[in-house]
């Protein structure tokens, strides 16, 4: 506790209010302690709090900053979005009440919404305070797993399949960031550690699912093309020893050799093989491959059987799709019919 009080003793003078805010500061601490939160508890407030011990001086207004970070998380209802706005409300009108200048409880309350992260910060105050909220990112290997298990405990009331569609997002958009970490101290100590360990999550999200049962296992799926699907099929269990996975129709054949797969599909052969490619995250693939200067034929679209998809050329005319699972779904919701599935 000695931190707590420490640090609140030295935030509340710092802004002049009246008295020593005792009832608030208990207040806050049992919010911290409420039963839905797994991450957003005084663990983190007190790493936070650690944190602004070592950069704070680095602040126009340190006492703001300090007083910012306990009310940054004050209020935390998983079924709202406004968490931030209602917990600066609840610091401007707590600020106001003791007697704080208005302008110096505003600034404090804009502090707040910035931990959003919804837009760069704007002044180093709010740098300071967005660091010190991000420094989880960066933690040691161990901490940063146990984060990442106290999130999922937030949110263990979201399918998960969903769930990790959602965390694979709010990952990716962190390391997309030109830099995570805006202050010098910050950027020196964690930036490093911080993308690799969001790329270790990225990854080890992907990993986890969801394992779409209307698609291959493989990772590299040849698509061939045949007149007659069925009699193709047929000809490769019995000669090469394929099993059937996935019949669609007449017209559409999934094919399981070993861990690898092929998919039959109604054509003229003359038409040449193509290529199915599995990949994490499709939308930032189609990124990179415009940026190359590929054929791409459109946007990534998301189909009823779970994949988000794309297709592009290849400098030698090779047609390659590449997708992504977003969701496990059973191909009897839209047509296909597993055969043999491994």
């Amino acid at each position: 506790m000695a931190q707590l009080h420490d640090s609140w003793h030295r935030a509340w003078h710092g802004l002049g209010a009246r008295g020593e805010g005792e009832s608030l500061r208990d207040a806050l601490i049992a919010r911290y302690d409420e039963p839905q939160r797994a991450y957003h508890t005084l663990q983190h407030l007190r790493e936070c709090l650690g944190w602004f011990d070592r950069i704070g001086a680095l602040a126009e207004r340190p006492a703001e900053v300090e007083l910012a970070l306990w009310f940054h998380d004050a209020i935390y209802d998983l079924g709202r979005h406004d968490n931030e706005q209602r917990s600066a409300d609840l610091a401007r009108e707590s600020l106001t009440a003791a007697g704080v200048d208005g302008v110096v409880a505003a600034r404090v309350a804009a502090l707040v919404l910035a931990t959003r992260h919804s837009a760069v910060p704007a002044g180093r105050d709010e740098q300071v305070l967005v660091d010190i909220d991000l420094a989880i990112l960066g933690a040691e290997p161990a901490r940063f797993a146990e984060y990442d298990r106290q999130i999922r405990a937030e949110y263990s009331f979201v399918p998960a399949d969903t769930y990790r569609v959602k965390r694979r997002e709010v990952l990716r958009s962190f390391l997309d960031r030109p830099r995570l970490y805006l202050t010098e101290p910050m950027h020196a100590a964690l930036e490093e550690a911080a993308r690799r360990n969001l790329r270790r999550a990225v990854d080890e999200v992907f990993a986890a699912g969801p394992a779409n049962r209307s698609m291959p296992p493989a990772t590299v799926i040849p698509v061939l093309a045949c007149p007659d699907v069925s009699a193709a099929a047929a000809w490769l269990v019995r000669a090469f020893g394929l099993t059937e996975r996935l019949r669609i129709g007449s017209h559409r054949i999934q094919l399981a050799a070993g861990e690898g797969s092929v998919v039959l599909a109604e054509g003229d052969p003359g038409d040449g093989a193509r290529l199915m490619v599995r990949v994490r995250d499709v939308d930032a693939h189609h990124a990179m491959a415009v940026q190359a200067g590929a054929e791409v034929a459109g946007e990534p679209v998301t189909y009823p059987y779970g994949e988000r998809q794309y297709s592009a050329s290849d400098s030698c005319g090779h047609v390659w799709t590449f997708s992504q699972s977003v969701a496990d779904v059973d191909p009897a919701t839209w047509g296909g019919e597993l055969v043999d599935a491994p």
